[in-house]
């Protein structure tokens, strides 16, 4: 190597001291000390973006102080539909319409209970026309006004389920009925005091559905006329409860204007999906107006913690079955002697 040095370079003091060898282990192994820092500085990103997605999330969510933190009344908290894909497959009826089919599923008798609550809540004035809306679509609107009607059929009442989203209702296809003579027809037809065209027959005992109809160009002039207020007169001496599903309020004045046709509004907010803001914004609305506004339900609550979740799945105490079957008859009870004093009053 020294004299192939010297020929090439023409130099005459080069020296070989050793032989180069290739090593058999890596000169400068760091694997271990490189994956160390890349696991603590993925750590950390998680961290920074977990808190920074929950800093900026200003969603509702349920807790336990749920009226504290929204700072109004909650008088319902509809769990999430634990009901696995198999048993959806194998029961009967509409899979929406959960009291008919999963009668026993954690998110029937949270209906239930939702219903109750209504009792309780109107036992100095009787409650016969309610209000549901939300604050913006796909919040679960039409699902609790679809079952709490239910409830009330099933209770032995003769309800009335009325599609007041004009715009975008969709009972009809959760009934499965057909969109001819609804209610926006009803309204439009200033002439017809026969209403029986109108009124469809559900295949629940005690239902009777008014489904939207025709699209109207201006929706919130017809729920705000005085065909509305006499057609929901009307209606009420013909049936003991009359729902109607309203449309979203957020940017709408649909429900806002139909808010002043009946005794009570609720409003359906989603749990860690309705923004808190717009829900804030939408019940100062209906305060402004004073319409009656009876508090929030939350829906499709998805924590274990609410004490609804899987209560016919898993062993409950006979006495814990015992007390929510028995606030239910109270509430059935307080309706019965309610009626019974309008009756003898009449």
């Amino acid at each position: 190597f020294a004299e192939v040095i010297e020929e090439k370079y023409g130099q005459e003091n080069v020296t070989q001291f050793d032989v180069a060898t290739v090593s058999e282990n890596p000169s400068n192994n760091t694997t271990l000390r490189d994956a160390g820092i890349a696991g603590f500085v993925g750590l950390f990103l998680v961290i920074a973006i977990a808190f920074i997605v929950f800093y900026f999330d200003d969603s509702v969510k349920y807790s336990k102080n749920l009226e504290k933190d929204l700072n109004m009344p909650v008088i319902g908290k509809i769990v999430h539909g634990d009901v696995s894909q198999k048993k959806k497959k194998n029961s009967k009826g509409n899979n929406e319409v959960m009291l008919v089919s999963m009668p026993k599923a954690s998110v029937s008798e949270s209906i239930r209970n939702l219903r109750a609550n209504l009792s309780f809540s109107s036992v100095d004035k009787g409650l016969k026309s309610l209000l549901i809306t939300s604050t913006n679509a796909s919040e679960g609107k039409s699902f609790v006004s679809a079952n709490l009607a239910t409830a009330y059929a099933q209770a032995g009442k003769r309800v009335l389920l009325i599609d007041g989203d004009l715009r975008k209702g969709r009972l009809h296809r959760l009934f499965k009925l057909r969109n001819v003579y609804g209610f926006s027809d009803l309204l439009i037809d200033t002439r017809s005091q026969d209403y029986g065209k109108y009124l469809k027959v559900t295949g629940i005992e005690g239902l009777t559905v008014i489904s939207r109809g025709t699209c109207p160009p201006n929706p919130s002039e017809l729920l705000g006329s005085a065909r509305a207020k006499k057609v929901i007169k009307n209606l009420l001496e013909q049936f003991e409860m009359v729902i109607i599903d309203g449309a979203p309020s957020m940017g709408l004045s649909d429900s806002i204007v139909a808010s002043q046709l009946v005794d009570g509004v609720a409003i359906v907010c989603r749990d860690g999906k309705t923004n808190r803001a717009d829900l804030t914004a939408v019940v100062e609305d209906y305060k402004k107006i004073k319409a009656p506004f009876l508090g929030v339900i939350m829906n499709d609550i998805k924590r274990k913690d609410t004490g609804y979740y899987n209560y016919y799945e898993k062993d409950r105490s006979v006495a814990d079955q015992q007390t929510m079957v028995g606030l239910n008859e109270l509430a059935d009870a307080i309706e019965a002697s309610r009626q019974n004093n309008y009756a003898n009053n009449a």
